[in-house]
């Protein structure tokens, strides 16, 4: 699963941009930006910490999808 995907998948459980944001150290502009592909790519460390929310708030399954 891709950052795009991650970051859609915390919205559909009704995380919003600003909450994910907050959670990984940056302001929602910079969300959105990577959820609709605006930023062709990121940092490793921002890559590990939205891994490590989505891996926190999203069942397994979804997950490993």
């Amino acid at each position: 699963m891709n950052i795009k995907e991650l970051l859609n998948k915390l919205n559909q459980i009704g995380m919003t941009d600003k909450a994910i944001g907050a959670e990984i150290g940056v302001d929602r502009n910079t969300v959105c930006r990577l959820r609709h592909g605006r930023h062709k790519s990121t940092s490793f460390e921002r890559g590990l910490k939205i891994y490590e929310l989505a891996k926190q708030k999203l069942p397994e399954h979804v997950l490993n999808a």
